[in-house]
């Protein structure tokens, strides 16, 4: 029985790659939200490894934060490398972060989930999500109950100027 209500649970959920109203939650639930980061690159991309685009992007993981200090965060990084040696050569170029998926070029999920359907598909991207997650008294695990695009940017040129700006949540 529990297990067909998990079952339940995860046909509920909205898509992780588009804006969506909230799901139904008990009024039990405990509920939150995370500002979700996630920076798209690869070893073969020219401007991904330029020591300016390296060095922003690490300053932006510990400045972002400082300049909206009321939220959290969370910080992922998609290599796109299909050999995995030079993808970790490229992660080790931009350390600490939450999450890290390598692999599969194009066809990598969460390249295939959020970057393959935007207007602009290429690298260097990035994508600024308020996710809104709810936790059952009885499961331990949060569910992704809402996810809404705050920003976008894509080529170092863009990332550039939102940095420049000072890193608004609201910019497309």
């Amino acid at each position: 029985m529990k297990c067909c209500s998990l079952l339940l649970v995860l046909i509920a959920s909205p898509s992780f790659g588009q804006d969506s109203a909230s799901n139904s939650q008990s009024s039990s639930d405990s509920v939150s939200t995370i500002v979700s980061v996630f920076y798209f690159g690869g070893s073969d991309c020219t401007f991904c490894v330029m020591p300016k685009e390296i060095a922003s992007i690490n300053v932006l993981r510990r400045e972002l934060p400082k300049m909206h200090p009321e939220e959290r965060f969370k910080f992922v990084l998609v290599v796109m490398d299909t050999d995995i040696r030079k993808g970790i050569g490229y992660v080790r170029k931009y350390p600490n972060w939450d999450e890290v998926s390598i692999g599969s070029f194009y066809n990598n999920e969460l390249m295939l989930e959020h970057v393959n359907g935007t207007k602009w598909p290429g690298v260097p991207h990035l994508l600024i999500y308020r996710d809104t997650l709810a936790k059952r008294p009885d499961f331990a695990v949060p569910r992704l109950c809402a996810r809404t695009l705050l920003g976008e940017c894509v080529g170092g040129s863009k990332i550039q100027l939102w940095i420049k700006d000072g890193y608004p949540l609201q910019y497309k």
